[in-house]
Parts: C-alpha cells; sequence; structure tokens
C-alpha cells in the first residue's frame, strides 16, 4: 500500500501543473458532486444509449465480456497507456478515492474500476500488465482488437483519434477524459469530470454506496 501510494502520489505531483492547461473534451464548469447541475447533466447523457456488450481481453491475456463485471458498480476510464498526463492523473484519482473509501468504510468489493485502452495498436495485454500495477490492485485493464476497441467505444459514446501522423509509431490521442459510474445492471448514473479531487470523486461515491 504504501510504494503503490508513493507512486500515485508522485504522479500526481508530476502531472498536476500539466493538467492545469489541459484542454480536455467535455471539460467546463461541471462538478462531480451531487448538485442540481450536474444531476441535470446526467439525466440529459442518460437520453443518450451510454453503455452495452463487450468482450475484450484484461491484462491478464483473458477474454471478459460486459457480463463478468454484472452486479456491481463500475467506474470506466477510456484511455491510453502512453498518455503523458491525463490517464495516470485520473486513473492517480480513481486509486486515491477507492483508498479513500476503503478508510472509510466502505466495501471496496462493490466497486469494479476499469481501465480501457483506445489504443490497440500499442496497448497488448504485455503492456496493460506492465502498466496497471501502478495504480490501485482493484484495477482491471482491458483491450483488444480494432474492432473490439471501436465497439465498446461506440458503446460508451467516447472519442478518441490519433494526433499524430499515421505512419508514425511516436503518436498521443486525443480522447474523452470523462469517468462513467454504471450500475450492477450495467445502466449509466453519472460521470465523474476531470481533473477533481479524488475527495470529491469518494465522496459521491459514497452517497451511491450508503
Amino acid at each position: 500500500m504504501k510504494n503503490r501510494g508513493l507512486v500515485i502520489g508522485l504522479w500526481v505531483v508530476a502531472l498536476g501543473a500539466l493538467a492545469i492547461f489541459l484542454g480536455l473534451k467535455f471539460q467546463g464548469q461541471n462538478s462531480p458532486t451531487i448538485t442540481a447541475g450536474v444531476v441535470e447533466r446526467a439525466e440529459e447523457m442518460q437520453k443518450i444509449s451510454i453503455g452495452g456488450p463487450f468482450e475484450m481481453l484484461n491484462q491478464e491475456g483473458q477474454t471478459v465480456t460486459d457480463q463478468d463485471f454484472a452486479g456491481v458498480y463500475k467506474l470506466f476510464f477510456f484511455g491510453y497507456t502512453f498518455c503523458p498526463d491525463v490517464c495516470p492523473f485520473e486513473l492517480a484519482t480513481m486509486s486515491q478515492a477507492l483508498d479513500i473509501l476503503e478508510e472509510q468504510g466502505h466495501p471496496l468489493e462493490q466497486i469494479q474500476p476499469i481501465f480501457v485502452s483506445v489504443d490497440p495498436e500499442r496497448d497488448d495485454v504485455a503492456s496493460l500488465a506492465a502498466y496497471m500495477p501502478a495504480f490501485h490492485p482493484k484495477f482491471v485493464g482491458l483491450t483488444g482488437s480494432q474492432a473490439q476497441v471501436d465497439g465498446i467505444k461506440r458503446a460508451y459514446n467516447i472519442y478518441s483519434a490519433k494526433a499524430e501522423s499515421e505512419a508514425s509509431t511516436d503518436y498521443l490521442v486525443n480522447h474523452s477524459s470523462l469517468i462513467y459510474l454504471m450500475g450492477p445492471d450495467g445502466e449509466f448514473i453519472r460521470y465523474f469530470p476531470p481533473k477533481r479531487p479524488p475527495e470529491e470523486m469518494a465522496a459521491g461515491l459514497a452517497e451511491i454506496l450508503s
């Protein structure tokens, strides 16, 4: 726990200054706390189909589907392991929020954090296996073929596109950076905007778990 906390802390310190300047898709003035404005926006998003069946590979090379995560709340974040700032920052925030919940006595078996790669060209099973241990041990990393990734992106209304030349292997990927909270039956509950303190995410999750 101490080593993981140190790793997460170093990510946050190193990336915090950079994250302030990031122009992220969907950012704006949203707050992750349960306020009238957030509820209204969440209700608007519920009118859009978010979520659905998928089949992917986890970081252990096992084939998993949406049914493997049925019955628990799920936190979905879409990104890629080569991401220099947004992805490690948000994954660290999710990890810290889970640590806070655990310290408060909330049962973490009710929550499954999931990281989905939008860059299957570089993010194979081995890449995820090396990347995920830097974050909370409950994390499941998902990758797959381009068709599988495109399918889950469509299901969750996720945008991603290479920012550099298609011919280059050293490229960035622009992508949506919301964190989705899905219910035990796969229903969309709410989203957490990027760059929010882990304490606010933990408070939002605690309201759902109470």
